[in-house]
């Protein structure tokens, strides 16, 4: 059954548009934050929680590669859904924090159906159009948390994500290994993220990228995969220095 499922949703090798792909499956996706809202975070009511709380911490799980990122922190979290993941808060540090969504204005809809507000709002952007909302040079973070691997062009999204981050500052991708293949293709599960001799590769059948060698003199690429996640950090290359994947 799963094979059959993987044949039947892989349509990106047959030739359809990435982007009918995505938008075919936005339903899926507002369906689930319904249920999601609904029960007050369905099985994860400590995600729901913290979510929504104004003074929670920034995860050790970001922080830890942010060394030397400064003391004052603008972070873009692309594809951050109706709730950010990020906390909102971070000892020593001022930090400002940005979310964006494709589908903000679906999320709104529900944050207004449940009487919750967020936060930080959700503002409305394609991972893939970061530039035409941000300037460039206007974070000193871009993060992505399982996301896109459910975006049209994702590589796409990773240069977006880079231009709007300043020169020293980071992109961290942090995604499941492999999700479309675990997940058959289905939904917007179109691609995948591994880590692989020392470089993160961003592939689905017929189309890959190796990250390191795609940014080699914009960016330096370090990571790894561990404990379930692939974690990807780009850092910007300054001005006169020489950036090596």
């Amino acid at each position: 059954m799963k094979l059959y499922r993987r044949q039947r949703n892989l349509r990106a090798a047959e030739g359809v548009a990435p982007e009918q792909i995505w938008a075919g499956a936005l339903d899926e996706e507002t369906a689930f934050w319904r249920s999601w809202f609904a029960t007050k975070g369905s099985e994860w009511p400590d995600d729901y929680r913290f979510r929504l709380d104004p003074e929670s911490q920034i995860q050790e799980q970001i922080t830890k590669y942010l060394d030397g990122i400064g003391h004052s922190v603008r972070i873009l979290d692309v594809g951050a859904g109706p709730l950010t993941f990020v906390g909102k808060r971070w000892s020593g540090h001022d930090l400002n924090l940005t979310a964006v969504d494709a589908l903000a204005d679906k999320y709104d809809a529900l944050l207004a159906e449940f009487e919750i507000t967020p936060p930080v709002r959700t503002r409305n952007c394609d991972s893939e159009k970061l530039t035409q909302v941000f300037d460039e040079n206007s974070f000193e973070v871009a993060y992505a948390l399982n996301t896109l691997d459910h975006s049209y062009e994702p590589i796409r999204a990773i240069r977006q994500m880079l231009a709007v981050v300043r020169p020293g500052g980071i992109v961290l991708l942090q995604h499941y290994p492999n999700e479309a293949e675990n997940e058959a293709y289905s939904g917007l599960h179109q691609w995948n993220f591994d880590w692989i001799d020392g470089d993160c590769v961003l592939w689905r059948p017929g189309k890959s990228w190796q990250l390191g060698k795609e940014f080699a003199g914009q960016a330096t690429v370090s990571g790894s995969k561990a404990d379930g996640v692939v974690t990807t950090v780009i850092t910007k290359a300054t001005p006169g220095a020489s950036a090596v994947g």
